[in-house]
């Protein structure tokens, strides 16, 4: 696997990983569909799997607390296909604890 770092289809890839945290693209279904492939599936910590429309419409109700995104990697797995890793911290919230999670997309 090649590594991405410090290139331009690296900064690409995080610049969308990032706009997914962003709250106000998180609440339009257009703008998130859009970053979303059409066979996108995401499996929660709890081992919940939600498809692309459960997420766009979790994510249009959802409130959004502080976070971020740190640690970023990519490597190319093959001409047209990379792998990103990152982690993501949840500040706490009134109704939930601050979290850290490696993410993959």
């Amino acid at each position: 696997m090649k590594s991405l770092a410090d290139t331009d289809v690296a900064a690409h890839l995080e610049a969308l990983e990032r706009r997914l945290l962003d709250p106000e693209v998180r609440k339009s279904a257009v703008e998130v569909g859009a970053l979303l492939a059409p066979d996108f599936f995401e499996i929660a910590a709890n081992g919940q799997v939600y498809d692309r429309a459960q997420i766009i419409e979790v994510l249009q109700n959802a409130s959004m607390p502080q976070t971020s995104l740190s640690d970023f990697n990519a490597k190319l797995l093959a001409p047209d296909m990379a792998l990103v890793t990152f982690l993501y911290t949840r500040e706490a919230t009134p109704e939930r604890p601050a979290a850290k999670s490696i993410r993959s997309s």
